[in-house]
């Protein structure tokens, strides 16, 4: 089997304010990536976006989401955990420039 990917943008006043990509594999998927412009942010649209990845997800039949964030992104992390992502690991050393574990972290899909 293949992999599915989904991609969502929030747009706002005729701009891109982020993206949000996932892709699935099976009944797993993972948040491949999610973005949103530094003076978008803390205004919800990273987490419509990553809504938006989760339900489309979901559709494609995938009953868990997977990510990975630096350990040392607290907003993400917050937005994570609040949308109810539960960490489950680490990589040590995972990320470079600058050098960073990442926490892997992963949902449920009802």
């Amino acid at each position: 089997s293949g992999i599915t990917r989904c991609l969502f943008v929030a747009e706002g006043d005729g701009l891109l304010l982020g993206f949000s990509v996932g892709a699935v594999t099976g009944d797993s998927a993972e948040l491949e990536s999610v973005a949103v412009r530094e003076d978008a942010r803390r205004r919800g649209a990273g987490r419509a976006l990553c809504g938006a990845v989760a339900e489309g997800c979901r559709l494609q039949g995938a009953t868990a989401l997977e990510l990975e964030v630096r350990a040392a992104s607290a907003g993400a992390m917050a937005l994570y955990g609040g949308m109810g992502f539960v960490p489950g690991g680490r990589r040590k050393g995972y990320y470079r420039e600058p050098v960073d574990d990442a926490v892997l972290m992963r949902l449920k899909l009802a």
